[in-house]
């Protein structure tokens, strides 16, 4: 059954259906960078608490982006399977769930498994969100909303 934006073309601007779902991938768009690179001001930190070099730190966002490079690979197709909606929505839940347990990691090699975890599972929005956007708002505005 096509959706009412479907059948009519796509939302546009003023539609209330538009401005949610543009304030909606903006807003995790926003959250997606906070998560990749949340640990960047924390890089002196991490390298005094566990114990490494200034250099070594830096894998905590290096880890992060190698999987979240992976799995844009990935996460394209498989939206195809269960859903362009379902994957961003379960891919950001779980990302988010793995910062927060990186926040309790007792070791350098636990942390960079849980950011690795962080960056696969964040990469679920960039990966499908375009194509989101493209099905659900009208092509002359698709392009505006996509840059948003």
């Amino acid at each position: 059954m096509p959706t009412p934006a479907l059948s009519h073309g796509g939302w546009l601007p003023g539609d209330p259906q538009y401005r949610r779902i543009t304030v909606a991938l903006f807003l995790a768009g926003l959250a997606t960078f906070a998560l990749v690179y949340c640990t960047q001001p924390l890089l002196p930190l991490l390298a005094d608490d566990f114990e490494v070099t200034p250099a070594v730190s830096t894998l905590s966002l290096s880890v992060t982006t190698v999987a979240m490079g992976i799995a844009l690979l990935l996460f394209g197709p498989l939206s195809d399977a269960v859903g362009r909606l379902t994957l961003m929505r379960v891919t950001l839940l779980g990302a988010a769930l793995l910062a927060i347990a990186s926040a309790f990691a007792s070791s350098w090699p636990l942390l960079l498994v849980l950011r690795a975890a962080v960056g696969f599972a964040v990469a679920g929005l960039p990966a499908v969100a375009a194509a989101y956007l493209r099905e659900e708002i009208a092509p002359a505005w698709a392009s505006a909303a996509t840059g948003l």
